[in-house]
């Protein structure tokens, strides 16, 4: 993987024409005060950053660091806050760079008729911001991890340019889009959500439980939405029900498809209307993995709505092989960025 800097008009880069001279670090996803320190100081409108952004030891001050005493290794302070944009000059251009990079975790299917909400998924870290816990996908090995060194690796000079040569189609390809028109009726979809209190899960076969999670809805400009939900539990932050995929909605209708695709080990499509700030779905077809474990899920319906205080609340219930169509999960999210 290539490390880049985050920030707009750096062009620093991970490889052999800087090793030595420029570092990279991580932004404190762990550290709300400290994230947002960092965020107002790279100023870019619209991006949040992942455990894949990095910003370079050129937007720190020398007191921001200390070393190791063992080996003289560098590090960056717990209190850090980059000060230093002013590198234009030093650049070879002066275009913005969007430096987004993600990364799907290790998927561990579970067996379907097992708890819904637990299982292998992307793990969920969170900070706490006034109170409510502020939560961003990442790995927990990379979680642990004391530095970024151990998988930052060297480009070969041949890397090194073809990533220049890339570097300008990639910035054009990877700028926000426009939100294609056909998707305007569920633009109140869209954006980073966080459960706010934690969700509540109930069924007549599992015994009742609470979840933190965090769902994204963003788009790219097509004529359809990009899902991801990811839950994990609240007190151990164990990671459990990860799905994700697309919303579609008919051209010059309110009929909405929602494709989803579920650690659990089903895959369904679910079909329904959007009317207003309300959009209520039901399976129309479910598939599931060969050894999935009975009973099985036979329906699913949900239920997304805006609600007079600007949260998303989503209710779903489902049907199995052996009970009746129940509601099974309740929540409600506040938006985190748009």
């Amino acid at each position: 993987m290539v490390i880049c800097c985050a920030a707009a008009n750096c062009s620093n880069r991970q490889g052999k024409a800087h090793r030595g001279a420029v570092s990279f670090h991580r932004f404190p996803l762990k550290d709300s005060k400290r994230l947002i320190q960092w965020l107002k100081a790279v100023q870019r409108d619209n991006w949040t950053p992942t455990k894949y952004s990095f910003l370079c030891s050129e937007h720190f001050t020398k007191d921001s660091f200390s070393k190791r005493l063992e080996d003289q290794h560098r590090l960056l302070k717990p209190t850090a806050v980059p000060t230093i944009f002013q590198l234009a000059e030093k650049k070879h251009d002066n275009l913005d760079y969007v430096r987004s990079r993600r990364k799907t975790a290790s998927q561990v299917p579970l067996q379907d008729g097992e708890d819904p909400r637990e299982g292998g998924c992307e793990v969920v870290q969170r900070t706490s911001s006034s109170g409510q816990d502020f939560m961003v996908m990442q790995g927990m090995k990379e979680m642990e991890e004391a530095t970024l060194q151990a998988e930052i690796g060297s480009m070969s000079e041949e890397e090194e340019n073809l990533h220049s040569q890339l570097d300008s189609p990639r910035r054009r390809t990877l700028e926000t889009p426009q939100l294609n028109p056909v998707m305007e009726p569920l633009s109140w979809m869209l954006g980073t959500w966080l459960s706010d209190p934690p969700g509540d899960s109930t069924f007549p076969t599992m015994k009742p439980f609470q979840y933190l999670e965090e769902v994204h809805i963003s788009h790219v400009g097509q004529p359809m939405l990009n899902f991801s939900f990811n839950a994990f539990h609240p007190d151990t932050r164990k990671p459990m029900h990860r799905e994700c995929g697309f919303i579609r909605l008919k051209p010059d209708t309110n009929k909405v498809a929602f494709i989803s695709a579920q650690n659990t080990g089903l895959v369904e499509v679910e079909e329904g209307e959007v009317n207003g700030q309300e959009l209520s779905i039901a399976s129309h077809s479910i598939a599931r993995i060969s050894f999935a474990k009975k009973p099985h899920v036979e329906q699913i319906t949900r239920k997304f709505r805006l609600n007079s205080d600007g949260k998303l609340e989503q209710t779903v219930s489902m049907a199995t092989t052996t009970q009746p169509m129940t509601q099974h999960l309740h929540i409600t999210y506040k938006k985190v960025t748009p």
